[in-house]
């Protein structure tokens, strides 16, 4: 009986010890709290390079109407079901879907904040655009704010619907039809000899110059003995307001005696050219020149001698005129 007496002290002891850890762990724990939940919001923040100029990246998300083209919860909606303010890229412009409502709460030409109201949830998007030394390329910062709730719960989530929507917004502003209208690449020139001839002509005889400059060209090869190795190709400048000055080419094997105002051309091994494929009637050509004088200024490129059309099939008839595939070339540097 006297062991009980013995070891009653120590087992008060060890009582107190363990009321007094339970109580710092539970002080601890409401301390951590209100730290937390002291904050109003948390963020999350992800970048991404993009190959475009400023001006153009900055307007994907400055612009509410352009949201649906990246961002992830929106390319997945009926955008037929989407609804507008009158204007999308001001202060208090909004987007509604039947889900959420998106409403700019802050912006200027380069950054955005815009509030996410979903079931009674308030997310803020504060996206910025920043131009690398050059111009040629634009960094894009998406730094997203949560509730301290919903930043322990679905961090890890938002950041990667972030990431996804930056990947998107990156793919669709370095697509050159999306901005253009035409696909639009560089591409290096092939080394070649290009037999050709040139003339001035009225704008009205264009194409009946350039059949018979064809026609010229090709019996001068049977003649002799050149071999033709690739399609006809031909360059037009403008003389004055109603004439027209051509060259018609075609590439071959080897050069041959010069006659009749038939020469020789060499294309450079190293030369890189600036190159769009086209498919249709042929009138539509002539809406690839301004796109492409676009995108060489915006990619900052120097044009070293006139743009030229290649032609890969040979209209015989109107019909034939009306589906022709023909790639317009601008020689860059």
């Amino acid at each position: 009986m006297r062991s009980k007496y013995v070891r009653l002290p120590y087992l008060n002891r060890l009582m107190k010890k363990k009321r007094l850890l339970t109580v710092t762990i539970c002080l601890l724990l409401i301390g951590f709290g209100i730290t937390l939940f002291s904050f109003e919001t948390l963020s999350v923040e992800r970048e991404i390079r993009v190959s475009s100029p400023i001006s153009y990246v900055a307007n994907q998300f400055t612009n509410l109407k352009n949201w649906k083209n990246w961002y992830p919860d929106l390319i997945k909606g009926d955008s037929t079901l989407f609804t507008y303010s009158d204007t999308a890229a001001q202060v208090n412009s909004f987007l509604r879907t039947p889900r959420e409502n998106y409403t700019i709460v802050k912006t200027d030409p380069a950054s955005v904040v815009v509030r996410d109201d979903h079931n009674g949830k308030k997310t803020y998007h504060n996206i910025s655009a920043f131009p690398d030394s050059f111009g040629m390329a634009t960094k894009v910062r998406w730094v997203e704010f949560l509730s301290p709730l919903d930043w322990i719960l679905s961090k890890n989530k938002t950041a990667d619907e972030m990431q996804e929507g930056l990947y998107t917004m990156k793919t669709y502003a370095e697509n050159s039809k999306n901005r253009y209208g035409f696909r639009i690449e560089i591409r290096p020139m092939a080394d070649s000899i290009i037999l050709f001839r040139e003339t001035d002509v009225l704008k009205n005889d264009k194409m009946t110059t350039l059949r018979k400059l064809y026609k010229d060209l090709l019996r001068y090869g049977q003649i002799n003995n050149i071999d033709i190795t690739g399609p006809r190709l031909a360059t037009f400048t403008l003389n004055g307001t109603d004439s027209l000055h051509i060259i018609a080419g075609i590439s071959v094997n080897r050069k041959g005696p010069l006659a009749n105002g038939i020469r020789f051309a060499n294309f450079p091994k190293q030369g890189r050219a600036v190159v769009v494929e086209y498919n249709g009637a042929y009138a539509g050509v002539e809406r690839i020149y301004p796109a492409v004088e676009k995108y060489i200024t915006d990619k900052n490129l120097k044009r070293v001698t006139a743009p030229f059309e290649k032609y890969f099939n040979n209209p015989i008839t109107a019909e034939d005129s009306a589906h022709m595939r023909v790639e317009l070339h601008y020689p860059v540097l």
